[in-house]
């Protein structure tokens, strides 16, 4: 379908193909390629057509580029990292951080019918928001009506948390170092630190040369 006026959502996903396949080093040949890898051939002179917003992009398309260029479908509907607003619809503007934790669940966002500000929802609503748009997670997951119950004991947690994310640690790596922290904390030296086996009782590698370290001194000891 041809596109002579881009709306916003159909402009950023145009942006978006063009730069992540630059970005991979792929021709418009090779993504098309791709596209065909995935059941879903789109010509070269259509690709070339997206990308100058000449063409307007329909689900399949989004799923299927999504799928040939390693991303996911958020990543081509909106901006990849941006200090300005985003355009989600002709009345509807936000920032992008805001845009970003709507599109992946982490909080409804409602317009205000007054001021016409566009903003996130803490709420009840929010844990109903969360399960519906993300049916992967079970219902009994941490809500926020557990997070209320827990909130002193948390807030230090979530103070650091944030410290954690203003000197550049991605949240990914805040929420997993939660689950590694305690083997962690095993080891004075983080260098040291070596997954178990699977075997069950298997000693560690450290403690395997620990071990060896010690028999070797015990045999030097009775050669004496």
């Amino acid at each position: 379908m041809e596109n002579s006026e881009a709306q916003p959502i159909a402009a950023t996903v145009a942006t978006n193909v063009r730069d992540l396949r630059r970005a991979r080093g792929l021709s418009l040949d090779e993504l098309s390629k791709r596209l065909d890898l995935v059941g879903r051939p789109i010509a070269l002179n259509v690709l070339s057509k997206i990308e100058r917003q000449r063409r307007a992009v329909d689900v399949d398309d989004l799923v299927a580029l999504a799928l040939a260029l390693g991303v996911t479908p958020n990543r081509l509907l909106l901006p990849g990292h941006t200090h300005e607003e985003v355009d989600l619809a002709p009345e509807v503007r936000t920032g992008w951080r805001m845009a970003w934790r709507w599109a992946t669940a982490e909080f409804p966002m409602r317009r205000d019918p007054a001021t016409g500000e566009v903003r996130n929802v803490t709420n009840e609503w929010h844990d109903a928001f969360r399960h519906e748009n993300r049916p992967d997670i079970a219902p009994d997951d941490f809500t926020l009506r557990d997070a209320a119950r827990h909130k002193n004991v948390l807030k230090p947690v979530g103070d650091a948390a944030r410290a954690a994310y203003d000197a550049g640690v991605h949240p990914w790596a805040i929420r997993h170092y939660m689950q590694l922290v305690d083997a962690l904390d095993e080891y004075s030296d983080p260098w040291e630190y070596q997954l178990r086996e699977d075997e069950p009782g298997q000693p560690t590698k450290k403690a395997q040369r620990a071990t060896t370290k010690k028999t070797t001194k015990q045999t030097a000891r009775k050669g004496k």
